[in-house]
């Protein structure tokens, strides 16, 4: 996992756009490497869309805004925020330890 940190680390950091980049990172992390989990629980077709992400030094926060974008079946069942949670979790854990870290989660068709 420390070398996937390192890579991920530079490839951020040596974008003109860091913000930009690491939001382009998590939806390719989400719909690329998480696709069969997302799929599996919300039903396929369905998509994550990250909305913003805000950096809070003072705070030591990180707070990322999430947009699930549904497939065309739609289960009332699955209307849960509990398995985006955990991923976004999981992966900002590895980027940023000493961080804690928010999700806020909207849906949409």
């Amino acid at each position: 996992m420390i070398e996937v940190k390192k890579i991920i680390e530079d490839r951020v950091v040596s974008s003109m756009d860091k913000k930009k980049n690491f939001k382009l990172f998590l939806e390719k992390y989400f719909n690329n490497h998480k696709k069969k989990e997302i799929e599996l629980y919300y039903g396929v077709g369905t998509k994550i869309s990250v909305s913003d992400i805000v950096h809070s030094h003072t705070n030591k926060l990180i707070m990322v805004d999430l947009k699930i974008i549904l497939g065309p079946v739609i289960n009332e069942e699955v209307l849960d925020r509990e398995v985006i949670d955990y991923m976004t979790q999981e992966i900002l854990n590895v980027l940023y330890p000493e961080y804690p870290t928010k999700t806020m989660v909207s849906w949409d068709v």
